[in-house]
């Protein structure tokens, strides 16, 4: 009878500090959760939702961790990562089951856009402006369109270009002024590439009188449109040499937008075995002409480049492979670290679905630093992140730096 008694009321005490647990979590794609540094494994998973059901925890504070779907677990061009959760729960005495519903905070979203090509964003990045190719099967030739995507209402307007000549021209990507009023570009034909001025309300374009060189593979516009840089050089809008900046060349000539009144630019440190070469990334401000080293990469292939005006963040098309095909990777660095934002793209050589043979994805991002555009097989997607989002969140949201899975 005592033994009977001491059973009783060991169970008693056992389930007075006792309760079990019902973790709801949001989520289409796998999640990890980990409860007081021990991961668990969902036990189902309704409507939408993983349940972990946890037995007998002990009442009291408990720490839990819970990492949303993974970059490597998605497999979809549009989706949707969040930041990690973390809380330190207090299991209530009293009650034989205690429930949580999860929510989470968004990290970035990627979502489809519409059809086109070389995508770029307004410095506030509510606006896409990009190129669009229609076949006309009636003469067989193909019609370019200049085109701007707003983002907050959902209209989709051609820019009408008032010259009937400037359609036979090969179009670069196009870049807005800050004011929004002018777009700049550049443009080929006969072996010669020109700068253009367009007027977004009106389509008036002007040519400036500066041709290019064939090894000059970009140009940049100051944001007052008065001067243009190009190498090291800076020329004005009637295309005389105005002086040379005391900057190291540009690598292979390449300079990238950074914001409306910045530069970024390659230079190679060193050689390191045969293929990977040491490249530093540059920011220069064209308003005070100062220039500042923000990192270096081990690179076979020279990556793609796109910055806020300040220079903090930059987003790297970062390109990996020795082959006709490669694969591409878009990342954001701040701070000194980087995270990826994407699962690789191949691209290179080979046949894609909008029927071309070649492509090279380059995001760009807008000057505040909140939203990137890209293109692939002539869909244009873009990346959105909170205001608040930080390199920090990102890092958090990693489980592989956090936390050893066995």
């Amino acid at each position: 009878m005592a033994l009977v008694i001491i059973a009783g009321l060991g169970l008693w005490l056992w389930n007075a500090v006792h309760r079990d647990l019902l973790i709801i979590v949001p989520g289409e794609n796998k999640t990890y959760l980990f409860l007081d540094d021990k991961m668990v494994n969902p036990t189902s998973k309704q409507d939408g939702k993983f349940h972990y059901q946890v037995d007998d925890h002990l009442i009291g504070k408990a720490a839990l961790t819970i990492y949303p779907t993974q970059l490597k677990d998605i497999n979809s061009d549009q989706f949707v990562r969040y930041k990690r959760y973390h809380q330190i729960v207090e299991i209530p005495r009293g009650e034989s089951s205690f429930q949580l519903s999860v929510h989470f905070d968004t990290l970035y979203s990627v979502r489809y856009i519409t059809e086109g090509k070389l995508p770029n964003l307004n410095p506030g990045g509510t606006k896409i402006l990009y190129l669009n190719s229609l076949d006309d099967l009636s003469d067989e030739t193909r019609r370019k369109e200049l085109r701007v995507y707003d983002l907050v209402s959902g209209e989709d307007e051609q820019i009408k270009i008032r010259s009937n000549d400037f359609y036979n021209w090969k179009w670069n990507r196009a870049y807005f002024s800050s004011d929004g009023q002018n777009i700049f570009m550049t443009a080929r034909r006969y072996g010669s590439t020109y700068p253009f001025i367009v007027s977004s309300a009106t389509g008036r374009i002007q040519r400036l009188p500066l041709k290019a060189e064939d090894r000059w593979t970009s140009l940049v516009h100051f944001n007052d449109f008065k001067n243009i840089m190009i190498e090291n050089k800076i020329y004005n809008r009637e295309g005389i040499h105005q002086r040379t900046l005391k900057i190291q060349m540009p690598l292979y000539d390449q300079i990238f937008y950074s914001g409306t009144n910045s530069v970024l630019y390659w230079s190679k440190a060193y050689t390191s075995g045969d293929d990977m070469a040491a490249l530093s990334c540059w920011h220069l401000n064209l308003d005070t002409l100062k220039q500042r080293l923000l990192f270096q990469l081990d690179q076979s292939r020279v990556p793609f480049l796109s910055g806020t005006s300040d220079g903090k963040r930059v987003v790297v098309s970062e390109y990996a492979g020795k082959t006709l095909e490669f694969l591409t990777t878009i990342k954001l660095w701040e701070d000194n670290k980087f995270v990826k934002l994407t699962n690789s793209f191949v691209d290179g050589d080979r046949n894609y679905s909008d029927g071309s043979d070649f492509h090279q994805t380059k995001a760009c991002i807008n000057s505040a630093g909140n939203h990137i555009v890209f293109e692939y097989e002539s869909k244009i997607y873009l990346i959105s992140m909170a205001d608040d989002v930080t390199i920090t969140d990102f890092l958090n949201a990693d489980l592989e730096r956090n936390e050893k899975i066995l």
